[in-house]
């Protein structure tokens, strides 16, 4: 008897999820280096996150926070939430303070200090993050 054996290469890419199909648009402000503000109104798509184009970290948590389920933003830490300060961290600690939920805190993985801090942002006042020269505040 003759066995025939077939061999299948799959090739997986890691990409980033940047939106689910539930997105909501929020309002950031931007502190420029001169110490005047910016309100920066983030709708559905995204395009405004551009505007904070100096700072990848920044960008890119402005897009992930558009979306409301935190599991789709933690899924975009590529299983470093916990141990990275990655951009998702950042959107995951900025859609539970827009939200006002700090429940999402939880849902969305975070562990530790990493979790403590998201609390503090949900309960806390208008918190600050830097990058590359641009700093934004959510309200």
């Amino acid at each position: 008897m003759l066995g025939l054996a077939i061999l299948a290469v799959v090739r997986v890419e890691h990409a980033r999820p940047l939106f689910s199909m539930s997105r909501q648009a929020y309002t950031i402000e931007v502190i420029h280096s001169d110490g005047t503000t910016e309100h920066l109104d983030v709708n559905a798509d995204g395009r405004a996150c551009a505007r904070l184009g100096t700072s990848q970290q920044l960008s890119e948590a402005c897009r992930l926070a558009l979306n409301i389920d935190p599991n789709v933003i933690a899924a975009a830490a590529l299983g470093q939430l916990n141990h990275v300060d990655t951009p998702a961290l950042l959107a995951l600690i900025l859609r539970a303070r827009m939200s006002n939920d700090s429940a999402i805190c939880e849902k969305g993985g975070l562990e530790g200090l990493r979790l403590a801090r998201c609390h503090e942002a949900v309960v806390g006042g208008s918190p600050t993050f830097s990058d590359s020269g641009v700093t934004i505040r959510i309200p």
